[in-house]
């Protein structure tokens, strides 16, 4: 210790305002354990100790990290009075953790390759492990690279194929289903958010964060909680889809995934305020797969082939094919814009060659990332679009690229399919802005409004929007120009079973039920079916109700004749 500080000391006089080194202890929780005997002179953990010794080095250029995946932060950085450490007796600031870490550091150097090799920006070349890698955490990058090295060199297998490897990480090298795996592989897909509220939920969020890859985004100085997410990363998403169809057993993601969603919706995990979003993401991905199984798209298990198996292009028709119930097939071919003219061409006709790509969904931050510009990157990285909440008109954006597999991702290659996720028993006109993700009206853009809550059964389970008052070209200067409806495909959905849908069977609908239920009041009383019970918990008016106010109101209020 004294030589360190001595050397240090001769170090600084050659450098001043500069590192002399920095140390690093990595899986730094270890030193958190609390002895197993604890006596008058051993009744610290030795962090703590080390933190006491440390201190003394505070004036000294040495830099200290400490890193782990632990996410107990109460025992790295607890609040000033419960530390037990010299340095916070002095008064010094205690440094809260650092979450800010390298994401997408490869992935201009990629495009720059592609570039360079004139190869094109395409969903081709996208989907491609090598490319796939350079997005998200580096260690898929170099983890990719070591095992091209060796493949190249003929050397002795030293790493797994990165795909391997991220569904080790993902499910903390488990070899069976567990649920804690399971859930971050819906998270990795799907993208969850855990319910703030429960210490449950935390206390499993923390998990994820400890040993199935989420990621902490920030922890704040009081430190009494930290935000969490499962941000894009198609290596990723590749091993989480593999996970899912190889423990659901192929076709049955179809029932097992909505269970599982369901399963933990029901332990209280799961955010309650964001259900519909959840199901229509949910809904959206088991669409994408089941277009995936079918010919020529067919594997079996296990998924042993190092290429992209789920991240990877499929034809736009496909997915409407696989996401809607058989009867409804010919109309969603034969649709048409919202503003016909006689010679309209049908949605098979105008979407014969596009093509949907997406492995997984990322949170928007806002309805910028949905314009046709951020869409193409989008595409390029696999992934499709969630919006936040109380963003108007959309809920979800799945880009679309107009042309083949082999062309260059550009602007005016770029549309979409509007998504909104509507749970309400009524549902509503709800006319979606297509000009928020393709401005140009003569491009088609598709929009799709689902309304899980729907009980008419009177209504149309799928139907073609269609404007029945036909609006006139717009003219400007004497010069008529096409309307944004004019190329607009729209269809509204209802309903949340077989009648409606492929990719619900009728043994998944009471999984969509519960993922759906409100988790109001009524939800949550565990007497709820017992009416004296739920009469006594309205009339402790935890809302006001028009028609429990008006009761007593309009009985006993004095006619107009008895009050002159």
């Amino acid at each position: 210790f004294q030589e360190l500080k001595s050397s240090v000391s001769l170090y600084s006089l050659f450098r001043i305002g500069k590192n002399a080194c920095f140390f690093y202890f990595d899986e730094a929780h270890c030193l958190t354990t609390q002895p197993a005997i604890l006596t008058e002179w051993r009744t610290r953990n030795p962090y703590h100790n080390l933190g006491s010794v440390l201190s003394e080095l505070v004036g000294q250029p040495i830099f200290f990290i400490f890193l782990s995946t632990n996410s107990h932060i109460q025992k790295f950085a607890p609040p000033v009075g419960l530390y037990p450490s010299l340095r916070v007796y002095k008064g010094t600031y205690l440094i809260p953790p650092f979450t800010e870490l390298p994401f997408d550091i490869f992935a201009n150097q990629t495009l720059q390759e592609l570039s360079k090799s004139n190869q094109p920006w395409s969903l081709e070349n996208a989907c491609t492990v090598g490319v796939m890698s350079s997005m998200g955490r580096p260690m898929w990058f170099v983890h990719h690279k070591l095992w091209n090295d060796q493949k190249s060199t003929g050397e002795k297998p030293l790493v797994d194929h990165v795909i391997s490897f991220a569904r080790m990480k993902l499910t903390a090298g488990a070899a069976d289903s567990t649920p804690e795996a399971e859930l971050a592989a819906l998270s990795a897909r799907i993208g969850l958010t855990f319910e703030s509220i429960s210490p449950t939920a935390r206390e499993m969020e923390s998990r994820q964060v400890e040993l199935y890859m989420r990621i902490v985004y920030a922890i704040p100085e009081h430190r009494e909680y930290m935000r969490t997410g499962s941000s894009s990363e198609p290596v990723l998403a590749e091993a989480a889809a593999r996970y899912l169809y190889e423990i659901h057993g192929g076709y049955h993601i179809t029932t097992k995934t909505p269970q599982a969603v369901s399963q933990n919706c029901q332990k209280g995990f799961l955010a309650k305020g964001e259900r519909g979003e959840l199901c229509g993401r949910l809904l959206m991905t088991i669409a994408h797969d089941i277009a995936l199984m079918k010919k020529p798209y067919s594997f079996e298990s296990p998924l042993e082939d190092p290429l992209p198996r789920f991240h990877r292009p499929i034809p736009l028709l496909d997915f409407l094919l696989a996401l809607f119930a058989e009867e409804h097939h010919s109309m969603v071919l034969n649709a048409t814009p919202i503003l016909s003219q006689g010679d309209a061409e049908t949605l098979e006709t105008r979407f014969q060659d596009a093509f949907v790509s997406f492995s997984h969904f990322a949170l928007a931050e806002n309805s910028d990332v949905f314009r046709a510009d951020a869409l193409q990157v989008a595409l390029f990285r696999g992934v499709a679009l969630q919006a936040k909440d109380n963003q108007p008109s959309i809920d979800a954006v799945i880009p679309i690229h107009m042309g083949s597999t082999e062309q260059a991702i550009t602007m005016e290659a770029v549309s979409a399919i509007n998504l909104q996720f509507k749970n309400r028993k009524r549902s509503l006109d709800c006319p979606v802005n297509r000009t928020i993700t393709v401005p140009d009206p003569k491009k088609p853009v598709i929009s799709i409004v689902f309304e899980f809550g729907e009980t008419d059964s009177k209504l149309p389970y799928l139907e073609v929007h269609h404007q029945e008052c036909r609006k006139p070209r717009i003219k400007e200067s004497n010069k008529t120009t096409t309307h944004p409806d004019e190329h607009h495909y729209s269809f509204v959905a209802r309903g949340c079973g077989p009648k409606t849908y492929r990719a619900i069977p009728e043994e998944a609908v009471p999984s969509y039920q519960t993922i759906l239920a409100s988790g109001d009041l009524m939800n949550d009383f565990p007497r709820a079916e017992l009416e004296s019970s739920w009469e006594g918990v309205r009339e402790l008016k935890p809302t006001l109700d028009a028609k429990e106010l008006l009761a007593g109101w309009n009985a006993l209020r004095p006619s107009s004749r008895s009050s002159k």
